[in-house]
């Protein structure tokens, strides 16, 4: 389960993170996505996620200032240093080496770091999603089933 801090209240930023944390399990390669104002502005894999991260900022270099981060393998100093001179509201990962954290801490004071299993949820878990709409709510079951690339056409 997430924690936040108790006195961060950022609802666009906990749907962001939300949002990001979704797309984020499609991927089983190292991978990068950047969302803001709950829109991916860039999703992209690599050979780390070093790469995954500039690749996914070069897909919209504008728009990921004050976003989210997240990426699917721990954080090492490479990342830490390639986020540097980008105002972000939070960067998640599953675990973080502890150099890359001491530059986080030192180069980023408003920053929150945050750990979070990233994934993919189990198939056939089906957990519940509630979005509210005027006047109401509506619920459906997650879709977590997989693409699979022999049935995909560009």
């Amino acid at each position: 389960m997430l924690r936040l801090e108790e006195n961060y209240r950022s609802t666009q930023s906990i749907l962001d993170l939300a949002g990001a944390l979704g797309l984020l399990q499609e991927f089983a390669e190292p991978a990068s996505v950047v969302v803001k104002h709950t829109n991916p502005c860039g999703a992209a894999v690599g050979s780390d996620v070093g790469a995954a991260f500039e690749r996914a900022r070069a897909s919209d270099p504008v728009s990921i200032y004050g976003g989210i981060v997240g990426v699917n393998r721990p954080v090492d100093r490479r990342l830490a240093d390639a986020l540097s001179g980008i105002l972000l509201e939070i960067l998640f990962a599953p675990a973080f080496e502890a150099d890359a954290l001491e530059e986080l801490r030192r180069a980023k004071k408003k920053l929150r770091v945050l750990e979070v299993p990233v994934g993919r949820p189990l198939a056939g878990a089906s957990p519940l999603e509630i979005r509210s709409v005027p006047g109401g709510v509506l619920v459906q079951e997650a879709d977590l089933a997989g693409l699979d690339p022999v049935t995909l056409r560009v």
